[in-house]
């Protein structure tokens, strides 16, 4: 890969932008920062001085600059659509959070976008693509727990309790699904790396805890082509934060956690019936998620973090939506084909 950093600028500097980009101005030698904008003045000064980096005064402006070759994107979901859009024009490569948008239409007008300026979208999936995941789809295939008949996937906090009303993530306009779009999507993320495109949801959801709009809790169940049946479970309502993953199959079963990025990974196979740590070569891991961004940009190369891993991810979830607004099974083609 190339050594030579990518110049940067950034927008979105609320809680999640701020701390993600703390980590990258920290240690990053990928990327080099230039500038940054938020539509609170005060807050983009207040970041510009502490990292010492130039303020642009619009986002505009931002994409105007020659110098800068991509942006990182940080901000409401329901602003990726238009902002990948317009970096795109600008002809400047896009590093995005997750989850990709609201709904799969506007992550395939993304997705065009960036394709036909010949620029890099690259969506980071976070925990959907980290060393854990890559280490259970390394079991899948070497076989230790034989063919996946179950999955369960849980993710939830008590995130929702704290909001106030006024947030965008408190209401469902701009979060629709509430936990299930925000953090269920790594799971939908997950089991799309192991087990492929989905062919049918299910889902319940219910609104008792938040005095919001949004979904207390939902449940998901998800079936693959493999013959998976598969479990998402996502609350912005529970005490305490959970997460975990476990895979049971023909030949045993896997468990990982507490802890989405856990290296607490267990197997336990019906020859023992004994728990055990499998071993696993060390060079099973995920992405390196910035150099991974850079290469990609560069040279043209499909990274792990696509657009489509993102719009896999949002299709189940808007496909969850849906099965628990008309309270039916769903068939993920006719989500994708909207």
């Amino acid at each position: 890969m190339t050594t030579k950093p990518m110049t940067m600028g950034i927008v979105g500097l609320g809680m999640w932008g701020e701390n993600r980009m703390k980590n990258v101005l920290s240690t990053a030698t990928q990327v080099k920062v230039k500038s940054c904008y938020h539509y609170k003045p005060e807050k983009a000064r207040a970041f510009a001085d502490r990292w010492n980096l130039e303020i642009a005064p619009t986002y505009e402006e931002m994409l105007a600059d020659p110098e800068i070759e991509g942006v990182f994107i940080f901000t409401a979901n329901y602003l990726h659509c238009e902002q990948t859009i317009a970096a795109a024009e600008a002809g400047k490569h896009v590093y995005l959070t997750k989850p990709i948008a609201d709904t799969v239409a506007e992550a395939r007008q993304m997705a065009a976008a960036c394709e036909k300026a010949g620029v890099q979208c690259y969506v980071d999936h976070g925990t959907s693509t980290s060393d854990a995941t890559f280490r259970m789809k390394w079991v899948i295939e070497q076989g230790l727990i034989g063919d996946v008949i179950m999955a369960e996937a849980q993710q939830s906090s008590g995130w929702g309790l704290r909001l106030t009303g006024d947030e965008w993530r408190a209401r469902a306009k701009t979060c629709p699904g509430g936990a299930l779009i925000q953090v269920g999507c790594y799971n939908t993320a997950t089991f799309y790396l192991l087990f492929g495109q989905a062919r049918r949801v299910t889902a319940f959801s219910r609104n008792d805890y938040t005095p919001h709009d949004i979904e207390d809790a939902t449940m998901l169940l998800i079936e693959y082509p493999t013959g998976t049946i598969a479990s998402v479970a996502s609350s912005y309502a529970v005490a305490v934060n959970t997460s975990y993953y476990r895979l049971y199959g023909s030949k045993g079963n896997l468990f990982l956690g507490p802890g989405y990025q856990s290296k607490e990974m267990h197997i336990i196979t019906a020859d023992t019936w004994k728990y055990r740590t499998p071993e696993i070569p060390d060079d099973v891991r995920g992405p390196d998620k910035l150099g991974e961004f850079v290469h990609c940009a560069r040279t043209g190369a499909t990274p792990v973090n696509s657009t489509e891993l993102a719009t896999q991810a949002v299709a189940v979830v808007n496909a969850a939506l849906l099965s628990a607004q008309e309270r039916r099974p769903v068939e993920l083609t006719d989500v994708l084909e909207q």
